[in-house]
């Protein structure tokens, strides 16, 4: 009884999540621009696996978005390089991504997050019928603005919009 009551639950939450579409208005209802003195960087995740992990946004060391599936998330940066990664939660098995990126100011710049799990593998232990390996497959890519904006325009709303200090890269409120 114990089991039933704490497993079925979780099955059920787990499944209800995946089906959970997110909120929020569309790319050709945000008006995207980037600053004179900044860049603007966006990042977009179609579905991606696991899915119903959300993926924290880090530049240069600091959280600065959460970028769920179906979703595209902007923030500004000042000019210059930034290490810009993908964390995945460690309970994801997802291995996470980064991309160092040379930004200029006044320039937008799009980068995708892909992930995958694969079968890489099945072995055979003696004794045991056998196992599959899995690979988990994690990028964090530059994108043609073209490519980019199509691909957002057909999967993904907007999650939220970051105001990042370019000096301090600390979330100003």
């Amino acid at each position: 009884m114990p089991f039933r009551a704490i497993v079925l639950p979780l099955l059920a939450f787990s499944l209800a999540s995946c089906a959970i579409k997110p909120k929020g208005p569309s790319y050709s209802e945000v008006t995207l621009e980037a600053k004179p003195n900044q860049a603007l960087v966006v990042m977009y995740r179609t579905l991606a696996k696991p899915y119903s992990y959300d993926v924290d946004v880090v530049v240069d060391e600091q959280r600065v978005e959460i970028l769920r599936d179906n979703t595209f998330v902007a923030f500004d940066v000042a000019a210059g390089k930034h290490v810009i990664r993908s964390d995945w939660s460690v309970f994801s098995g997802q291995h996470d991504s980064q991309i160092e990126l040379e930004v200029t100011a006044g320039e937008i710049y799009y980068l995708a997050v892909d992930a995958d799990t694969v079968m890489s593998g099945y072995s055979v232990i003696p004794g045991v019928t056998g196992y599959v390996e899995y690979d988990h497959i994690s990028t964090t890519t530059l994108i043609d603005p073209v490519k980019a904006i199509t691909e957002i325009k057909k999967c993904c709303v907007k999650y939220g919009i970051s105001i990042i200090d370019p000096k301090s890269m600390k979330k100003v409120d």
